[in-house]
């Protein structure tokens, strides 16, 4: 009788043991475990973002080129946005932005599309302020598409400082920073809906 206590108590205190050495590494494992998870997770993202980059680098190099004509080439490029072919070009772009764009430079696009459309059905006449907040969400999307390709991140307002002859009069740069502002504001709101 007194052996078999011996043994359970052996028993006993050896699972004990078991359990201690394992409840004291727990920590230490929940860690690396969370580790290789992450590790995971972006060894994933980053093959599946080399294998699209390596599939569509040349749309990816057009479709930012053509945005950045919006810039560049604004006058000629509002001339040709009022014709059939234009409208197309840019149901184009949207449509390579839709598919190449992270969420953030969709988020972008979505809220720009939100403001046209608005403008649009307030009158037929966009304002000179409508325009300009045009000219910022577009900088701001051509900003989003540049870092999505190349990681580098610039501000709008470089963009538009590029492009701008008139910025030097403090009226017009108000007018741009206050467009600046309101871009901003709608993306963030636009962002905190959805979350």
């Amino acid at each position: 009788m007194e052996i078999i206590k011996i043994i359970v108590l052996v028993l006993i205190l050896g699972a004990l043991s078991v359990i201690s050495y394992f409840l004291k590494d727990s920590p230490k494992l929940y860690r690396e475990l969370k580790v290789e998870k992450r590790k995971s997770e972006n060894q994933s993202n980053l093959q599946r973002e080399a294998y699209f980059r390596q599939i569509s680098g040349k749309d990816l190099e057009r479709t930012f080129d053509e945005w950045m004509s919006l810039i560049t080439d604004l006058d000629k490029t509002m001339k040709t946005f009022g014709t059939p072919k234009g409208q197309k070009t840019y149901s184009d772009m949207v449509h390579k932005c839709l598919m190449y764009g992270s969420k953030r430079t969709v988020d972008v696009l979505s809220c720009m599309s939100q403001h046209q459309y608005t403008v649009y059905n307030q009158s037929k006449k966009n304002s000179d302020f409508d325009n300009y907040v045009t000219l910022m969400y577009v900088s701001t999307l051509i900003v989003s598409l540049k870092y999505d390709f190349t990681g580098t991140n610039i501000e709008p307002f470089q963009l538009i400082e590029t492009k701008m002859k008139d910025l030097n009069d403090q009226k017009n740069r108000e007018v741009i920073l206050e467009a600046d502002k309101k871009v901003k504001d709608e993306i963030k709101r636009y962002r905190a809906k959805k979350e």
